[in-house]
């Protein structure tokens, strides 16, 4: 499985050809553009040209990948029913976008933080991961990601009022997560909780919660868990005046030379 939304990146080309040439491999691509090397070297592409979001940052791009995978996933296996709630979780998902930017925006300007921390477990663990590469591209900030439960076995040392810390509960974790939450909370950082639902001692805890009440199954929802955030790293970048869309050193695609793919077919 091949993923790139540009379809140009070089490092992805160069593993698919190397693949196809030294073991005869077939790959199947995800990307967001049409009539590119990698549509044109994989064996069956899934296009998702709705999702070309042209930022530098991927954002729509991301959460839209994983959910066509998960469908396709769901179809090729016989689960009909998952591929079917993929549409209402994103209908539910796009509810909660009326109300989750200006919080988020009014939790950022009031606060001021030197160091950001993302905390999942499971399926949020690549959530967390991902949420520290948005806040790292828009932003600039200072970041970084644990196991949930990992943080209290050592970077927990790093806890101060100037720290927030944002936890992603998972449903069958969240008696240990949530103690994690309370014991950082009691530490003094500042704590930003995303639940799909919280109990009162999470509202207790957290300084800013975003409560998603998604009816689907826990598997699906870190494609709508991630938005928080990447909004994050938005509103962040504007409180730094950074531009979001196009931060320093970095470009929408990456691409190594030599740039074209018919180059890189050449090479053995």
């Amino acid at each position: 499985m091949l993923i790139s939304r540009s379809g140009w990146t070089s490092e992805v080309l160069r593993a698919g050809e190397f693949l196809k040439k030294r073991y005869g491999v077939p790959a199947l691509a995800a990307v967001c553009a049409e009539g590119s090397p990698l549509e044109k070297m994989a064996a069956a592409a899934l296009l998702l040209t709705a999702a070309n979001d042209q930022s530098t940052a991927v954002t729509r791009a991301f959460s839209s990948t994983v959910l066509a995978l998960q469908a396709l996933a769901a179809d090729y296996s016989g689960q009909s029913p998952v591929a079917e709630m993929i549409p209402r979780l994103a209908g539910q998902m796009s509810l909660h976008l009326h109300t989750i930017p200006a919080r988020i925006e009014e939790f950022v300007r009031t606060r001021e933080f030197t160091h950001h921390i993302f905390l999942g477990q499971g399926p949020y663990h690549g959530v967390a991961q991902e949420s520290v590469l948005k806040l790292m591209e828009m932003s600039c900030a200072s970041a970084q990601a644990f196991h949930t439960l990992e943080f209290r076995h050592g970077p927990k040392a790093i806890t101060n009022p100037r720290l927030l810390v944002t936890f992603f509960l998972s449903k069958f974790g969240y008696d240990a997560e949530r103690s994690v939450l309370e014991e950082i909370k009691g530490l003094g950082a500042a704590t930003m909780v995303i639940a799909n639902r919280a109990d009162e001692a999470t509202r207790r805890a957290a300084d800013l919660l975003i409560e998603l009440g998604l009816e689907a199954p826990e598997f699906l929802c870190p494609a709508a868990a991630v938005i928080p955030g990447q909004l994050l790293g938005y509103y962040l970048s504007r409180k730094n005046g950074i531009h979001a869309d196009r931060p320093p050193h970095l470009n929408r695609v990456v691409r190594l030379e030599p740039e074209t793919a018919s180059v890189l077919w050449q090479r053995s």
